[in-house]
């Protein structure tokens, strides 16, 4: 029996011996021994297996352990601070239920961690790790700054709270789409990072300081109510801060707000990109010594929008629009619902894009004479959901004429100052706003006394002193042509001399009028004062400074030429109008040229011609290419009263440097004195019929005459300066003539017949 039992006792023995844990660090079993909750539950002075499976939560902090890879055995842990001791490795990969890992001021130069997506909070802080793995992992909560880490793999991560990355050597940071969630608490500073990019965030605090980025994009992010700290970076240069959402916060309204911004000692910060409607406010409040801030950084809008696109062609032939027939730039397209009013004008390809926010847009072509076409569909509606996702819609329009209706307009642009001694140049731009195709001519007039004719493009059709003429064909419903004539002026020497502050004057005529639905715009007269000085970037009124009060309501045009001043290719353009609602027509707006591609986009009174990809070379290098245009026309409102004034301003932007803000440009509208409105009823003529002369006759002073054909065609034409005139039939065929006079009242179109 002695012999039975005895066996028995050496087999219970070795059983309790094989069920022992063995640790390669004592001080490990020393700590588990003295945990104040207690693992040793059988009191052996040993660890069991079956001990260490029950463990859930383990602290073993400052215990002088070396090495603990019978960590593993406790399969069941959940939470487990080791932090304070001498690790050189950590294997927890086998603990699928770990949620929360102190081991932060050890040695660490491996961390292995099980990769489950269980939510979890690591804090490896104040160790010497050059890489870490945290891919597909559950974390929420990350401290691993104080390491010598060069990688972090941060894959697969969905919300991580809050995380501290700094004093380590990271070049590059990258976090997944979504990865930082509401509430967030993010610090990357004292890092060599170059560049960093987070997206779909809403963070609470946000910290990069010293380090060696440039370029900072932390677009689609949310900082409203943030505390953001971005000082001590010397290479910054760049920050992207579009994001489509509101980041302002007034403390004095909302008491969470103030955390506010931090960008101090960053000598080389030249340019914040931030979202339009935040570009004079957040800013200005928030932070100093910013050279730009502009919402140009991109030309779509940030965060999450729809988009409405299309392209715009004429049907001249009416049989259905397709790829075959032209695409009609400079069509504006309207998108309103309860709320927004957006519109944009078709590109030279006939091509729009409005953005816009969710909800349900009418969407529909806005011309000046709708009468004239029939436009299929008339309107659209384009619906897009609340779901804070990004959609797209196609509509297209066709345009097709109604009825036969010739009109054509023509407008004289100044592209330059008119200097004294220098050459000076214009632009005449001339527009089928009818619905038929149009041939016919261009006349431009100048005074030769005062200047000289230097060249035209294109070429003239025929010339003599002071005129110039220009044929034209097959000129399209809806399309503009441009002809650029340059002239020398006089100097102040010359006989006669021009001095700044003389005025000169140019007429543009273009036929056919006799047939033409609204004449009175096929006439433009010009007058231009002499300058001393430059003024590369500027507005001017083409209707000039004073305007009769007969013109309320009616359309005034403007043009604004921008210069490239710097020693490098302006790659994008910007011309920003900020338009009196009070005083213009927003809805009767027109594009009517430019000198290079561009689109246009109108939200509220906020017009925005874009000159993307422009590359407008410096004009020190390329006199000729270093400057650009644009040319509207616009409606003023009705209840302007006499005395009133109409004036405005632009700004100018040239990539990421400080806009340029224009001149002002300021008109009066006035009762003029002894005022003939548009005709002048004083105008006579004699004899009629006629075999050679006929004599004119007016009260006011005479400015210009124009003959034409029963087809429209300009047969003669001469600038006047008197009240009496004549013109000589004589080299005409018999028939039938019309005679149009223009004095400085009005205007009167005669019918004459040579004999």
């Amino acid at each position: 029996m002695k012999k039975i039992f005895s066996c028995l006792l050496l087999i219970g023995t070795m059983a309790h011996a094989q069920d022992i844990i063995e640790f390669s660090d004592p001080n490990f079993k020393t700590a588990l021994l003295n945990h104040p909750t207690l693992v040793d539950t059988n009191g052996d002075g040993e660890i069991q297996f079956t001990e260490a499976e029950t463990v859930l939560d383990l602290e073993v902090s400052a215990s002088n352990i070396s090495a603990m890879p019978e960590i593993q055995y406790f399969i069941n842990l959940r939470n487990l601070a080791c932090n304070g001791n001498n690790l050189a490795t950590l294997d927890i990969s086998m603990l699928p239920q770990l949620g929360i890992v102190f081991c932060d001021n050890n040695a660490l130069t491996s961390l292995l961690l099980n990769h489950a997506p269980h939510a979890m909070s690591l804090f490896c802080n104040d160790n010497q790790l050059v890489t870490l793995d945290l891919s597909n992992l559950g974390i929420e909560t990350l401290y691993c700054q104080n390491n010598a880490l060069t990688a972090v793999n941060l894959s697969g991560i969905t919300q991580l709270y809050e995380s501290n990355f700094s004093n380590n050597q990271l070049t590059a940071l990258e976090f997944p789409e979504y990865s930082i969630s509401s509430g967030d608490i993010l610090t990357i500073s004292n890092n060599p990072l170059t560049s960093f990019t987070l997206r779909h965030s809403s963070l609470v605090n946000f910290v990069c300081t010293n380090t060696a980025i440039t370029t900072l994009d932390v677009s689609h992010c949310s900082f409203y109510r943030t505390g953001v700290n971005l000082s001590n970076n010397p290479n910054l240069q760049y920050i992207n801060l579009k994001n489509g959402v509101g980041d302002s916060c007034d403390p004095a309204i909302d008491s969470s707000c103030n955390r506010g911004w931090q960008i101090d000692n960053c000598p080389a910060l030249k340019y914040i990109c931030v979202d339009s409607f935040e570009e004079g406010t957040f800013f200005s409040e928030h932070v100093t010594n910013v050279p730009v801030y502009s919402p140009y950084c991109s030309f779509v809008p940030g965060g999450n929008y729809n988009t409405i696109t299309g392209n715009v062609r004429f049907d001249a032939n009416n049989n259905g629009c397709d790829e075959n027939d032209l695409a009609m730039p400079y069509i504006k397209i309207r998108a309103n619902d309860t709320t927004d009013e957006n519109a944009a004008v078709t590109d030279h390809n006939g091509n729009y894009s409005i953005y816009t926010t969710s909800g349900n847009f009418t969407v529909a072509p806005i011309i000046e004479r709708p009468e004239l076409f029939n436009i299929s569909p008339l309107s659209a509606v384009a619906t897009f959901p609340f779901d804070n996702a990004s959609h797209e819609i196609t509509q297209d329009f066709c345009i097709t004429p109604e009825g036969m209706h010739p009109d054509v307009e023509v407008v004289v642009v100044p592209l330059t100052t008119a200097r004294p001694g220098f050459d000076a140049v214009y632009k005449i731009v001339y527009k089928n706003k009818g619905n038929q195709i149009l041939s016919g001519s261009v006349v431009f007039n100048y005074d030769d006394s005062f200047s000289d004719f230097v060249n035209a493009v294109p070429d003239p059709s025929a010339g003599q002193i002071g005129l110039r003429a220009f044929l034209y064909n097959n000129l399209l419903p809806f399309e503009s042509r441009q002809i650029i004539v340059t002239l020398n002026i006089n100097s102040s020497v010359e006989t006669p001399p021009v001095h700044s502050g003389d005025v000169l004057s140019f007429l543009a005529s273009v036929s056919p009028i006799a047939t033409d639905e609204t004449p009175l715009d096929n006439n433009f007269t010009f007058n231009q004062t002499a300058v001393n000085a430059i003024d590369p970037n500027s507005k001017i009124c083409l209707e000039g400074e004073i305007l009769d009060s007969a013109q309320i309501g009616k359309y005034v045009h403007y043009n604004i030429n921008f210069e490239n001043l710097g020693t490098a290719n302006a790659t994008n353009i910007v011309v920003r109008d900020v338009i009196d609602s009070n005083k213009f027509s927003m809805e009767s707006l027109q594009v009517l040229n430019s000198s290079h591609p561009l689109s246009t986009k109108v939200k509220g009174n906020v017009v925005e011609f874009i000159f993307e990809n422009i590359n407008l070379p410096p004009s020190s290098i390329s006199p000729i290419g270093g400057h650009g245009n644009v040319l509207f026309k616009i409606k003023t409102k009705s209840d302007i009263p006499i005395d009133g004034t109409i004036e405005n301003t632009a700004n100018i932007y040239f990539d990421y440097n400080a806009p340029i803000e224009t001149n002002e440009a300021k008109t009066t509208f006035r009762l003029l004195k002894n005022q003939q409105f548009e005709r002048d009823s004083s105008i006579s003529i004699h004899p009629n019929p006629a075999k050679d002369v006929v004599k004119i006759q007016s009260k006011n002073t005479i400015k210009s005459i124009a003959l034409f054909d029963v087809q429209g065609r300009i047969l003669q034409s001469s600038a006047e300066n008197k009240k009496e005139t004549s013109i000589d039939l004589s080299q005409q065929s018999k028939g039938i003539y019309f005679l149009k006079i223009s004095t400085e009242k009005g205007s009167k179109i005669e019918k004459i017949i040579k004999e």
